[in-house]
C-alpha cells in the first residue's frame, strides 16, 4: 500500500479497495473499469424526476423526496445527474439554449443601447 501512495502521491486508498483490486488482478481482470450494473439499482426512474418538474418546478427537494420516497440528498444528486439545478425556489435546465442565450444578448444590446443614449440612467 505504500509503494502505490509513492507512485500515486497523496491518494487515499483504502485498504478493502486495495484487496479487491489484488484479487482482481489475480483473476486476470486487468481492467480498471467498474462492471457494468455495479452498484445499488435505481428505484426511481429519471422520467419519474422529469415529470415531477414538470408538473410542479417549484417543488423543494424535500418535497420531491416525499413525493417519491426517498432521501433529499438522493433528489440534488439526481437532479444534478439530469442537468438541472434550483435556482430562485425553481428547478431548471442548468444549460441555456440556444434561444435563450440569444434572448439574453439582445437584452444586453438593448441595455447598452439604452445607456449610450442616456448616460445619466448610471448616476
Amino acid at each position: 500500500m505504500r509503494s502505490l501512495q509513492n507512485d500515486f502521491g497523496e491518494v487515499n486508498f483504502s485498504r478493502l479497495m486495495v484487496t479487491r483490486w489484488y484479487k482482481r488482478f489475480q483473476s486476470g481482470d486487468t481492467s480498471c473499469q467498474d462492471k457494468k450494473g455495479t452498484g445499488r439499482p435505481r428505484r426511481i426512474e429519471d422520467e419519474q424526476f422529469k415529470g415531477v418538474i414538470a408538473t410542479n418546478p417549484f417543488a423543494t427537494p424535500a418535497e420531491i423526496a416525499q413525493n417519491l420516497d426517498i432521501s433529499s440528498s438522493t433528489v440534488y444528486l439526481r437532479m444534478k445527474n439530469l442537468g438541472y439545478t434550483l435556482k430562485l425556489s425553481r428547478w431548471v435546465p442548468h444549460e441555456l439554449t440556444s434561444a435563450q442565450k440569444e434572448k439574453r444578448v439582445a437584452f444586453c444590446r438593448q441595455l447598452l443601447d439604452m445607456l449610450d443614449k442616456n448616460p445619466e440612467l448610471l448616476e
